[in-house]
Formats: C-alpha cells, structure tokens, sequence
C-alpha cells in the first residue's frame, strides 16, 4: 500500500473505506539505507488486514537513516499532531519495532503527546550502549571459542564485511556438535531468542531452536555500528554519547571487562503531571513544528 508523503517525515495513507476512528502510527526499525521505502506496518504484517478493520494507518520517516530515535520522536509527534487535524480521528495509537518500539517507549514518557496508548514490538529500550555492550560480548565468545581468525570484533571494517564473514563462520561452525554447542553458549551471552522466525511453530527440539537462534545471530550479534558513533542520534535522549572507537579495545583483545571502559548513562524517570484524562476525552494537543496538515 503507498502512502502519501507530508513535509516533516509523515507518511497518511488514505483513510479505510469503514473508518473506525483510530489511527495507527507506526515507527519503522533500524534501517542503514537511505532508499528504503516506507513502512506502514512490520514487513509480517500487511496495513491491508489493519484497514480492513476500520484502522486508518500512518508511518513516520527521517531524514536521515540509520540510529534516528531523537528525529524520529520529532517525526512521530509531528504526524501524531497532523491525524488529530483531520477531524475523523478519536484515538491516537504510536507502535513500533526495533530501534520504533524505543521511539514509542519514548514517547510513552512525554506528557500532553497526543497518543491514547503506544506498543512497542521487540523494542531497543536498552539503548545502543546496551545493546553493543551485549553484542560485542557474544561476539567475543564466539570468535575465542570457535578460534575464529580475522574477525573484526569492534567495527573497524565496514558493516556488511563484518556480517558476511561472521556468517560464513557461523556455518562453518554449525557443521560439528562441538561447533554448534560453542554457538550455542554465544547465542545464550548474547540473549538471542530461540524462537526468532514470525509465522513458524514454536520450536521444540533444541536443535530447531538453535537453529533459530541462528538466523539472526549474523545481523543481532555483528549488528550496524559503525554509523553510531558519530551521530548524534546514537544515545537515548538526555543521555551521553559513549559508542567512541577509543570506548572499545583494540582488535584481538577483547575483554569481559570492556563494560567498564563505557561511562554510566544516567536512567531518568519519566515525569507524570495532571491527573488520569476522564475516558472519552482527547488528551491536550501539543504543537510540533515541521508537519503541515
């Protein structure tokens, strides 16, 4: 389904046929390429089953790509703003996935933002400190383990070398019993979910769920970062960049003390004012700039 292109990154599709009066805005995932089309829906999903049911469906954009949480909290909000124009629009609801559930969850915290409820899918809410943190630990488990030479631990090469060649590795491991038992203690420090594949059976065997696990070991391990270090959307909002070269050890000597070398990012508690909105209310509007209705 296309959807139509608005000044400040929103995307509104056209309305369903038997509306509801509930919009959905969607908040896409990482994303490297600059190319990629917009996405009104996870990819598992088609927006037709939502706007078959009276959804009217809506997705946000940046206008940059990679690790954007703090532009795509302002494009969000800006579409949120944009729907509560159009008159035909009761509830608000913001759901995401990925790198868009922490846009979501984010946007849970902010009082007045004009949404009745958010859901966040497989969310990033430990940010990418955290999630790097995880990543280079299991990759380091797998590569001591697995005597894995020439792997680039810490991001120096570029981002699909690293991924194709920890992929050609991780095949070549899953060909012997010890192999597969050494990706499996990775697959377990990096916290990787054994059942990983939308629309198959819950696995239940421990070979099919290693072999869940990996299939995305190859992207959720040796994960993008190269493009996080420099950009500033790289940290949570209200947090410090720490994702510096000079905050990872050097290529070779990987260390289980590295969390050490991050400084602490500080947690602050989402600040509630006003009392619960009675039901039936629309919550107060709050202006964005940058989404012309």
């Amino acid at each position: 389904m296309a959807a139509e292109r608005r000044p400040g990154g929103c995307h509104l599709p056209a309305a369903s046929e038997r509306p509801n009066g509930t919009a959905l805005v969607y908040c896409p995932g990482y994303r490297a390429g600059t190319d990629t089309p917009a996405l009104l829906a996870p990819k598992a999903l088609h927006p037709s089953v939502l706007t078959d049911r009276g959804y009217l469906v809506a997705t946000t954009s940046t206008a940059s790509a990679g690790w954007s949480v703090t532009e795509g909290i302002r494009a969000t909000l800006s579409t949120v703003d944009a729907l509560r124009r159009r008159g035909d629009v009761d509830r608000c609801i913001v759901w995401g996935q990925s790198m868009g559930g922490l846009v979501a969850a984010a946007i849970a915290e902010i009082p007045g933002a004009g949404v009745d409820g958010v859901i966040s899918l497989c969310g990033s809410v430990a940010g990418p400190v955290a999630m790097m943190n995880q990543a280079l630990d299991a990759a380091w488990v797998a590569a001591v383990l697995g005597g894995w030479d020439g792997v680039d631990l810490v991001g120096a090469a570029p981002d699909a070398e690293r991924a194709a060649r920890a992929g050609a590795l991780l095949r070549e491991s899953r060909g012997t019993p010890l192999g597969r038992a050494r990706i499996a203690l990775a697959c377990a420090v990096g916290q990787l979910p054994t059942w990983s594949r939308p629309g198959t059976p819950r696995p239940a065997t421990p070979t099919a769920q290693l072999r869940q696990q990996a299939a995305v070991f190859e992207w959720a391990v040796f994960s993008p970062r190269n493009d996080m270090r420099p950009a500033p959307g790289a940290r949570s909002p209200g947090t410090p960049a720490s994702t510096t070269p000079s905050s990872w050890p050097a290529a070779g000597t990987p260390s289980w003390s590295s969390r050490s070398t991050l400084p602490a990012v500080p947690i602050r508690p989402p600040t509630w004012t006003g009392s619960p909105r009675p039901r039936g209310s629309r919550p107060t509007r709050r202006r964005w700039p940058g989404c012309t209705p």
